[in-house]
């Protein structure tokens, strides 16, 4: 265990407000984007224990393609010090952000968005190691009743995307605080299980949509440069927005916020650490659908379809 040095840093990585970029999120949005609500930033989290080195990265982005993962990674290491299994790689799942891949004759490749993404999210890693200065770090968690299970009980017995208030839903929200040595906050990274759709498929504007709002405000609060990083898990927010209208986004955001802000102070720091990592690529089942009158139907009639996922812990 060393004494712990820790940096931050984001870059706004939202697109030009009339290039009318493909929007990610819904298979029946077509269209551009037409104009920007709020901006869209990488923001990373670079720690070292003085023995090795590892990056949390928070990308305004629906996900992040393994085409992105392995350029980026690979980077990473090759100019930071920090290997792919010392990088914890992942987006807000906001669905207001651009496509970021493609495919080019069969073969996947990232939009010129996603490359700007790539070439942003490598930047932000190279200023905040380069920021890097005597820190300490803690834990804490409170709690906000703003998601819900997704996972709706159909008539007919079976379950598709939607709200499920008796379905199991994990309210917590995890926060680690990262503070210099005068206590002044480098960074907060903020966990919470909510997707950023609150604007809902008929949205055309950009938007961080609630993980965007939610850092925004906390990085208001706390002041001093402070960088807030989201990461996000499975479930509905409890409300969606009707129309353009973006005062739900606000006003979830201020209340996510709040908490996050409360926990944030309350967290007691030290300034030793240990950074140790993990990575493991693991499957599991997928339901299988067929066509019916909400564009796919569950089915049991099939054995489900593995889906490959990789984990990354630090």
């Amino acid at each position: 265990m060393g004494a712990l040095s820790a940096g931050a840093f984001q870059i706004d990585i939202t697109p030009a407000a009339d290039a009318h970029l493909p929007m990610s999120g819904y298979g029946d949005r077509t269209q551009g984007h037409e104009g920007i609500h709020d901006a869209l930033y990488v923001r990373d989290l670079v720690v070292d224990d003085g023995f090795q080195r590892a990056a949390v990265v928070a990308c305004e982005t629906i996900s992040i393609p393994d085409l992105l993962w392995e350029i980026v990674s690979e980077r990473i290491s090759q100019k930071e010090r920090i290997p792919a299994e010392n990088l914890l790689l992942t987006s807000v799942h906001t669905h207001g952000a651009p496509v970021l891949e493609t495919a080019d004759g069969g073969k996947k490749a990232l939009t010129a968005y996603g490359g700007s993404v790539r070439d942003a999210t490598v930047e932000a890693v190279r200023q905040a190691a380069a920021h890097l200065r005597p820190a300490r770090i803690g834990f804490g968690a409170g709690r906000a009743n703003l998601n819900i299970n997704r996972r709706a009980r159909m008539a007919d017995g079976g379950y598709w995307l939607g709200y499920n208030p008796d379905g199991p839903s994990d309210k917590t929200v995890g926060i680690v605080r990262v503070e210099d040595l005068s206590a002044h906050p480098i960074a907060v990274l903020i966990n919470y299980s909510v997707h950023g759709t609150i604007m809902g498929s008929h949205n055309l504007q950009i938007t961080g949509d609630l993980p965007g709002a939610t850092s925004r405000f906390v990085e208001s609060r706390l002041g001093d440069g402070a960088v807030a990083l989201w990461t996000s898990g499975d479930q509905n927010p409890i409300h969606r927005a009707q129309g353009s209208d973006f005062e739900p986004v606000a006003a979830l955001g201020i209340i996510l916020g709040e908490e996050a802000d409360r926990v944030a102070r309350a967290v007691r720091t030290s300034e030793y650490a240990h950074i140790r990592s993990a990575q493991k690529v693991f499957s599991c089942p997928g339901q299988q659908v067929i066509p019916g009158p909400l564009r796919v139907r569950p089915t049991n009639s099939k054995p489900p379809t593995p889906c490959r996922f990789a984990s990354r812990c630090l």
